[in-house]
Formats: C-alpha cells, structure tokens, sequence
C-alpha cells in the first residue's frame, strides 16, 4: 500500500509473499499506475528493504536509483510513523476486501483494486473538505517524471539441480525434467516466475513460483 497524506489517496497492490521480487513489484505497478514517482517515500523496516544492519538491499537500492525517489525508514517498531499508511491498508480491507473478491487471480485482483481505489476519490476529504480526487492532483503536479524504461524487479541465483532433477531455493521447490542430475543451473526469479537457465544461456523451463510450498505439476510434453 502506498498512501499520500496530503490528499488521502492510496493505491494497494496485492501480492503472494513479502520477499524483494513482490515488494519491488508492488511499489512499481503503482508508480506506472499513477504516472509519476513520489520524491519521498517513508518505509517501513521490511526485509524486502533493509537489512538487520539497516543497510538497504541491493535490488531495493537498484530500484531507489532507478526511479530516483529519496527513501527514509521508520524507527524499529514504530509502524505509528507512517500512520497515514498504516490507517489506509485497514480502511482498504474494510472497505475492498469485505466480502472478498471472488478473483482468479493477482492481476485481476490488483485491477479491480486500483480501480475501486479511483472510485473512492470521488469523496471529500476527512478534514479539508475538497474531493479527494482534486486534492491528489496536486499530489501528481509534484511527481518525478517515470523513466523511459521500467525496472524490473528479479533476483539471479545459481544453484545445482539434484537427483531428483529438482532445484530449491529457500523453501521453494521446483521440478526441471529437461535438467541433468548435478548440473549447475541459474535461476532468474520474478515476483511470479522462475526462468530455469543453464550454462548456455538455454531457458530449461519457465514456471509459476511456488509459495504455497505444494508439489508441483509437470509438463510432460
């Protein structure tokens, strides 16, 4: 979720997990969706951000020079910082996800989320007695020009396939047929899929990251 106190608006994008490929995706769609980029941005003290010794991680700081926003972090356990924020994800389940959406799937979950959060707008705010709407296009008039280019969110990693022509990553499993036993493989994770490569360059297989940490389906063709 992503909140502008000034205006009160705010954009949420739901997603499988908390890991860096999720989070960087989130944070960007919005940014596409609203066609800018804020200046500031507060942040909690996700793991998907910051490290333990409150260094920012590597594809977070990849993102942050890419878009060029400037990012500050609330104290350790101290959420009340960024209470706009923190107010906007409840009012968003209260009033969005009650009943839930019967949705296939994130994109058209995601969809149906910005959109009913546009139609919210059209409502005055709390305090200031203007429509939202209004008060959130000065919020646009003061955002960075998006890049020509987007970022994208993956994570490369090298791992060896084993036995059972499987390869793990973390708690994830997945099942690679067309790999050998043993052999080295690099993985390109994106917030919803693994590109299985091997050493020469060749794509071995393209599947669903797994979340639910359920046994998988093979293609057998």
């Amino acid at each position: 979720t992503l909140s502008f106190p000034y205006s009160n608006a705010g954009f949420t994008v739901p997603l499988p997990s908390e890991n860096s490929q999720c989070f960087l995706h989130g944070l960007t769609t919005i940014f596409e969706h609203i066609g800018g980029v804020p200046k500031l941005i507060s942040f909690d003290n996700l793991p998907a951000a910051i490290n333990k010794n409150r260094t920012l991680t590597e594809a977070f700081e990849r993102c942050m020079l890419h878009y060029r926003y400037e990012a500050v972090f609330c104290n350790p356990s101290r959420a009340n910082e960024k209470g706009n924020c923190e107010n906007k994800v409840g009012y968003t389940r209260r009033n969005f996800m009650l009943p839930y959406p019967e949705l296939t799937d994130y994109e058209t979950l995601t969809a149906d989320l910005l959109a009913r959060a546009r139609s919210d707008m059209q409502r005055p705010h709390y305090q200031k007695g203007i429509l939202i709407a209004k008060l959130f296009e000065q919020d646009q008039e003061a955002l960075l020009p998006l890049p020509s280019a987007p970022f994208e969110p993956v994570e490369l990693v090298s791992c060896r396939v084993d036995k059972y022509c499987q390869v793990r990553f973390e708690n994830e499993v997945y099942g690679v047929p067309r790999a050998n036993p043993k052999q080295r493989v690099l993985l390109r994770l994106s917030w919803d899929k693994v590109q299985v490569i091997d050493s020469s360059g060749e794509v071995l297989g393209t599947l669903n990251r797994n979340y639910t940490l359920k046994t998988q389906s093979i293609d057998w063709q």
